[in-house]
């Protein structure tokens, strides 16, 4: 599981759990990848979701697998921006999460979920699969970006 939060205007980056694991079958070092974003990531194969902080750059870089096998959530506000692979790890930074009553009524109606960004819990959203993130820490702006599309099927 991945927890971090990050407060802006302080200078330095709290990061709580284990952010950062790399067992023996994982190697190297996935350095670079908060400049050439994309272009790096485009070429993974397999599932992830992870997220780098450049501080040289004071930019923190997210990505998720192309299929959004491995989850990511995120909850942005003025002065902090949060991440998790479980919804359940916002409990303690977000002390008074209410329902998204959209969510909510479309799941119990129709069992929808996952069908866009939005999440039960107002202002928690899902990082969208086949995309990466780039957060700055320095002005709090959050930009996004496809590094994949599904081919067109075409019927023969």
């Amino acid at each position: 599981m991945v927890l971090s939060i990050i407060f802006r205007n302080q200078g330095t980056v709290d990061s709580l759990g284990a952010g950062f694991y790399y067992p023996n079958r994982h190697r190297g070092y996935p350095g670079g990848l908060c400049t050439v974003g994309a272009k790096r990531v485009e070429r993974f194969n397999g599932m992830w979701a992870f997220a780098i902080v450049d501080e040289q750059r004071q930019k923190l870089f997210l990505s998720r697998d192309r299929f959004g096998i491995k989850p990511l959530y995120h909850y942005l506000d003025n002065s902090r921006f949060v991440f998790a692979s479980e919804i359940k790890s916002f409990r303690d930074f977000l002390p008074k999460l209410s329902l998204h009553s959209t969510c909510c009524l479309e799941y119990l109606a129709y069992g929808w979920q996952d069908h866009t960004e939005a999440t039960l819990f107002e202002g928690i959203r899902h990082f969208p699969p086949a995309h990466t993130g780039t957060y700055c820490l320095q002005t709090g702006a959050f930009q996004t970006t496809s590094y994949y599309q599904m081919p067109e099927r075409t019927w023969v």
